[in-house]
């Protein structure tokens, strides 16, 4: 691995330059490490202060230094806000301030997640799930590439036009 950083190494080494400059702004307004998931009219609208002024609060508390738990709790503890919102709060402040990256855990490790719509019936998703020889078939690109096309091919031909509108109504799947 001459020559090219772990992956591990670049994140903390753009993490401490971002903090680094957030740090050097000398116009004493707050710079923004990474902006938070709600924005600032969200977070006003539904807590009654806005980012800047959560921040300034959680940042004068010893529990700012303690991690996420205590400043939630904290946040639950004094203010009329919800648990989501305490969470939510606490996940921005830490966003704003660098103290967590944007799809970071508050244990440091990272996640991402990977959808994926599936042209099946409930009743076949359900049995395919509790069978332990077919639930691969749901994980497995190739089988669910012919499972959609064969229910786009099996639409109704039933497809009707309306007079005068040039649109079309198609009928319902049959799967």
């Amino acid at each position: 691995m001459h020559g090219w950083p772990r992956p591990a190494n670049a994140y903390g080494a753009a993490r401490r330059v971002l903090i680094d400059r957030a740090d050097d702004a000398d116009d004493g307004a707050r710079t923004w490490v990474s902006p938070p998931e709600q924005t600032d009219e969200s977070v006003m609208d539904h807590t009654g202060r806005s980012w800047n002024e959560w921040c300034d609060i959680i940042d004068a508390w010893p529990e700012a230094d303690q991690g996420h738990a205590a400043v939630a709790a904290r946040l639950l503890d004094e203010f009329d806000v919800t648990g989501w919102w305490g969470q939510g709060i606490t996940v921005g402040w830490e966003r704003i301030t660098g103290r967590r990256l944007v799809n970071q855990m508050s244990d440091g490790t990272f996640t991402a997640a990977v959808s994926r719509t599936i042209g099946i019936d409930a009743a076949r998703l359900r049995r395919m799930l509790y069978d332990d020889a077919d639930r691969w078939k749901l994980f497995w690109t190739d089988w669910l590439d012919a499972l959609n096309d064969d229910a786009a091919n099996h639409a109704e031909d039933d497809v009707r036009r309306r007079e005068g509108t040039g649109s079309a109504d198609v009928g319902r799947l049959r799967t």
